[in-house]
């Protein structure tokens, strides 16, 4: 048995199982610069095993959710009861006490499959166990520019990936977060990385000559953890249902570049890049003004994943934890320490320049 021990934000995790199956779970942690994912003393233990199933969930148990997702592969449910199911749509069984979890797959299973299942309950478990109350965690992008972080901060389908793969492979941006952002308060504020998947529209991954050769690099079973495939013809949509989704070392690869585990947060961009935008513009927003913090906050507080979890669900019994900072609070900290905040209308495709001079506005 091989294990690893790393953090995902202020949770020490880890993991055990054979080296194969452990190689997943490298996908995410060796996305990371070296520096920058110390691990702390272990919380969150799972353990990756392999055995014939037993049958002692049986299916003629209730139903319940572990992952809810639009998109068909991550939505899954199982049989069971909280802290022990059976995945419907995988040959997978997940049993937990507190903090501590066991993934079952039979011997036959690829390594790729039971090591991706694993990774899920890690980050699963992981979410259950943080301390919310230094910060706030939030729907949003990030990229390390110099070593100051900018968040790309919106709702579905906002361009926060856009905007940041932009960034990343136009300005020699480090990647940051992908899709959650932890942003912890002091002055200046540090926005820590969520590790998740790096998700890309059939369109950007075209519009990208480094993302399309990745792409179909994985397509050719180039990278030994590919657990779905959608061939290797690409399709100019840039809507949900033609997006892909890939572990952080493959974007790392893709742009030659780590991810950075966090960074002082030196400004927020509010997007919105989309086709519909007509009349593109980039405007500051004035937190000395009583009207734009309090709409700051009211995006800040349906953006964040403090209140509820719409997709991390609880088969573990576990509690969601409480006493996160309120939004206001956030906006408040944010002002103070002076971070400024643009909103940016940009569209797309198109957006290029507008990402390119908020950039330079900012500094």
């Amino acid at each position: 048995m091989d294990s690893r021990c790393f953090s995902i934000l202020d949770v020490g995790v880890s993991v055990s199982g054979a080296a194969a199956d452990l190689g997943y779970v490298d996908a995410f942690v060796d996305a990371y610069a070296p520096e920058g994912n110390p691990a702390r003393k272990p919380a969150v233990k799972v353990e990756i095993t392999r055995e014939v199933d037993d049958g002692l969930i049986s299916p003629t148990g209730g139903e319940l959710w572990v992952h809810h997702s639009k998109h068909k592969y991550w939505n899954i449910r199982g049989w069971g009861v909280p802290g022990s199911v059976r995945w419907m749509s995988r040959p997978i069984r997940t049993t937990s006490e507190g903090l501590s979890a066991r993934v079952s797959t039979p011997p036959d299973t690829s390594s790729a499959v039971t090591g991706e299942s694993g990774w899920h309950i890690c980050r699963s478990v992981a979410l259950y166990a943080r301390d919310p109350r230094p910060g706030k965690l939030l729907h949003a992008s990030a990229v390390v520019v110099g070593d100051k972080a900018v968040a790309f901060v919106g709702g579905v389908s906002a361009g926060k990936t856009t905007l940041m793969t932009e960034a990343v492979l136009r300005h020699r941006a480090d990647p940051l977060a992908n899709d959650r952002l932890f942003v912890r308060p002091g002055n200046p504020p540090v926005a820590v990385s969520w590790p998740s998947y790096a998700s890309y529209t059939e369109g950007t991954l075209l519009h990208y000559e480094e993302l399309h050769d990745a792409a179909l690099a994985y397509e050719a079973g180039k990278i030994s953890v590919r657990t779905q495939a959608w061939g290797r013809k690409l399709r100019r949509i840039y809507t949900k249902d033609a997006k892909r989704a890939f572990p952080m070392l493959w974007l790392t690869n893709a742009v030659g570049r780590p991810y950075r585990r966090e960074a002082p947060l030196a400004a927020v961009i509010v997007s919105t890049v989309s086709p519909d935008v007509a009349e593109p513009d980039i405007t500051p927003l004035p937190l000395a003004e009583g009207r734009a913090r309090k709409a700051l906050a009211a995006l800040i507080e349906r953006e964040s994943f403090d209140a509820a979890e719409p997709s991390f669900c609880p088969w573990h019994g576990l509690r969601l934890p409480g006493g996160a900072m309120s939004a206001e609070e956030l906006v408040a900290e944010l002002r103070q320490a002076a971070i400024p905040v643009l909103r940016l209308r940009a569209p797309a495709p198109g957006f290029e320049p507008y990402l390119e001079r908020a950039l330079e506005e900012l500094g």
